[in-house]
């Protein structure tokens, strides 16, 4: 069996551990991995999309300068699926 194993400590006096924490507490343990596998593709695949949309509107735009919006990290963008789409089909 090829595995590849990964520990994770979280810090609960910390607001986005504890979160973690709170949505990994309510999944069964034999599901936990699936569903940070599925958790880890999915933010991965919208940074991906959203990188693209932004190539398509800037080239429909010819170039013309657009202002960012306040930039989600990676995790707040992961915390954000996490807490609403995932908890229903993990």
């Amino acid at each position: 069996m090829n595995d590849y194993r990964i520990s994770v400590r979280l810090n609960l006096e910390k607001l986005l551990h504890r979160k973690a924490y709170e949505i990994l507490a309510t999944i069964p343990n034999r599901k936990k991995s699936d569903f940070v596998v599925y958790a880890i593709i999915t933010a991965s695949e919208r940074e991906k999309t959203i990188a693209e949309m932004e190539q398509v509107v800037k080239k429909a735009m010819n170039g013309m300068a657009i202002p960012k919006p306040k930039e989600e990290s990676g995790m707040d963008m992961a915390m954000d699926y996490l807490e609403t789409s995932c908890r229903e089909n993990c």
